[in-house]
C-alpha cells in the first residue's frame, strides 16, 4: 500500500456502528502518517440506522432504539467525549422495574435480574413470578454437576438444566422479548452470555453472581440505569455526523457492489464507483451479503446464515385521565408462553418523564414476526388490542398513533454463530482491507455497536505485517 498518499477509508453503513468507525478514524487519522481520506456512504437520507427520533403533538419519542444503560462504558464515554453529558437524561429510580406476564397476570421482574440470574436473595425470594416449586428448583442450581464439553447449547437448553423450565418461561424468555424478540430454543448461549459457561464451570450460575463483581454487573444491567439523551438518542448520530470532515457523508449513496481494485477495493453505487484501500462494512449481513456475493461467495453464505428478526415498534399516546392504570412501571414483558402476539411495552412518559405533556400517557409497544411483516395499520391493532387487555385499558383510544417498522431489526445469535464468526475470521485473511463491524456479529446493543464501530477504526490504521488488517471487529 502507497504510504506517500492519505489512505482511502470507505465506511458502508450511517448507522451508528458507520459513525463511530468515521468518527474514530477522524480522531486517530494523523500523526505520522497523513490524515486518510474518509468516505461514509448512506442509502438513506439520514444518519443513525435504528436510532431514530420523533416529535409530534409535543411529544418526543423513539421510533427505535430508546436508551442505553449508564454503566456501558463505550456509549457514556462518547457521550461525554461528544460533549452530550450535561443532555444525558436518567430513567425515573421510581418505575425502575419491568413487569413480566405470568399466568395472565402482571409480577413485577425481582431487581437484579438484568443478567437473567439474580445477584439479589430478598427481592428474587419475595417476587410472586416463580412458584415455589420454581424457586426451589432456581435456588438448587449451585448442588448441579457442570456439563462437561465445549458443545454450543441453546439458552432453553442451558437455563432449563441450570435454573428449571419454570425460570425459561418466566425470566429467560421475557428477557429476550424486550432484548431482541429471540426464540430461546434456537438462541446461542456461548455467543449470547459468554461468561455463564465459565461461571457453571466454577461453582454455578447462582455462586457466580452472588460473588462481588458479578452482583455489581447485575446491579448495572437494572433497568432503573437505563439513561438516553434529552432531546433523543438521535442527537448522538447528529453529533457524531457533525464532526466529520466536510464531504465526508454521502446519503443517498447506496453500496450495491464492492470489487478487488490493484490490491484495493472498488465501491460501487449508482452513482460512482471509486478506489479505497481500506473498506470498513458497517451492514447489516443481510445487506452486505449482497454487496459481496462477487468477491467472495463463501463470505457472502455466511453471512446470510446469521438470521434477524423483523420489528413493529408502535407509539401509543392517551389521554391520562382516561387510563385506569397507574404505568408505574419501566414497562411490561411478555414471554412467547403466554401466547400472546405483543412481545413488550415500554410505559414512555413514565420511564423518562418530561418528554410529554403532563396530560398524555404514552406508551411504546412491539411485535415481532407476522404482526411485524404485515401493514402499519394491523401492527397498530395488535399492540393497542393486546395492551388494553393486559393492561385494562377499557374504552380508552389513543389520541394518536405512530408506526415504525424495521424489517431487519435484530441479529439472532442462533446455535453455531460462533462458529460463523470463525469461519468469516478465516475467510477475510484472504481479502485485506476489508473489516466487518456491527451488530451482526460480537454485540447488537448501542454500546456494543460503538465499541464495534471504534475497534473497526483501529484496525484500519493498523497495517497487519505489511497488509492491511481484515477481520471482524
Amino acid at each position: 500500500m502507497n504510504q506517500a498518499r492519505p489512505r482511502r477509508i470507505a465506511v458502508l453503513g450511517a448507522g451508528i456502528t458507520g459513525l463511530a468507525a468515521a468518527y474514530e478514524l477522524r480522531r486517530r487519522g494523523g500523526g505520522r502518517q497523513p490524515q486518510p481520506d474518509i468516505v461514509l456512504f448512506e442509502a438513506d437520507t439520514r444518519v443513525g440506522g435504528k436510532v431514530r427520533s420523533e416529535k409530534h403533538d409535543g411529544v418526543l419519542y423513539e421510533a427505535g432504539a430508546e436508551s442505553f444503560g449508564a454503566a456501558q462504558p463505550q456509549a457514556m464515554e462518547l457521550v461525554r467525549e461528544l460533549g452530550l453529558g450535561h443532555d444525558v437524561l436518567h430513567s425515573d429510580p421510581r418505575r425502575r422495574l419491568f413487569l413480566v406476564l405470568a399466568g395472565g397476570r402482571l409480577t413485577p421482574l425481582p431487581e437484579g435480574v438484568g443478567q437473567v440470574v439474580p445477584a439479589r436473595w430478598l427481592s428474587f425470594l419475595r417476587s410472586g413470578l416463580l412458584t415455589w416449586k420454581g424457586r426451589l428448583r432456581f435456588l438448587g442450581e449451585p448442588f448441579l454437576p457442570a456439563e462437561e464439553g465445549e458443545a454450543d447449547e441453546s439458552l432453553s437448553a442451558f437455563f432449563g438444566r441450570r435454573l428449571g423450565p419454570e425460570a425459561v418461561a418466566r425470566i429467560v424468555e421475557p428477557l429476550l422479548a424486550g432484548a431482541c424478540l429471540g426464540d430461546p430454543c434456537r438462541l446461542s448461549v456461548r455467543s449470547l452470555f459468554p461468561h455463564l459457561a465459565d461461571m457453571e464451570r466454577r461453582g454455578g450460575l447462582l455462586r457466580g453472581c452472588w460473588k462481588s463483581p458479578m452482583r455489581r454487573l447485575a446491579a448495572e444491567a437494572d433497568p432503573a440505569l437505563a439513561v438516553t439523551l434529552r432531546n433523543g438518542l438521535s442527537t448522538l448520530a447528529e453529533a457524531l455526523a457533525k464532526r466529520l470532515p466536510s464531504g465526508c457523508l454521502r446519503l443517498g449513496a447506496p453500496v450495491v457492489r464492492l470489487a478487488r481494485r490493484n490490491g484495493g477495493w472498488e465501491v460501487r453505487t449508482p452513482h460512482s464507483n471509486e478506489p479505497f484501500d481500506v473498506v470498513v462494512c458497517a451492514l447489516p449481513a443481510p445487506a452486505l451479503a449482497q454487496v459481496l456475493e462477487p468477491v467472495d461467495p463463501e463470505v457472502s453464505g455466511v453471512l446470510r446464515e446469521i438470521p434477524y428478526s423483523a420489528a413493529a415498534v408502535v407509539t401509543l399516546a392517551y389521554e391520562r385521565k382516561a387510563l385506569s392504570h397507574p404505568l408505574d412501571a419501566a414497562g411490561l414483558l411478555v414471554p412467547r408462553s403466554e401466547g400472546r402476539r405483543l412481545a413488550g411495552a415500554v410505559f414512555a412518559s413514565s420511564r423518562f418523564p418530561g418528554r410529554a405533556p403532563a396530560d398524555l400517557a404514552v406508551l411504546r409497544g412491539w411485535v415481532g414476526g407476522e404482526a411485524a411483516s404485515g401493514d402499519d395499520a394491523a401492527a397498530a391493532r395488535v399492540v393497542r388490542a393486546e395492551l388494553r387487555e393486559i393492561l385494562g385499558l377499557g374504552e380508552a383510544h389513543p389520541r394518536w398513533t405512530r408506526v415504525a417498522r424495521w424489517p431487519a431489526a435484530h441479529p439472532q445469535y442462533t446455535i453455531g454463530h460462533a462458529l460463523r464468526l470463525r469461519r468469516l475470521e478465516s475467510c477475510l485473511q484472504s481479502h485485506p482491507g476489508l473489516i466487518l463491524a456491527g451488530e451482526s456479529y460480537r454485540g447488537a446493543g448501542l454500546s456494543d455497536c460503538i465499541r464495534s464501530g471504534r475497534l473497526a477504526a483501529a484496525k484500519a490504521l493498523t497495517p497487519a505485517g505489511g497488509r492491511a488488517a481484515a477481520g471482524v471487529a
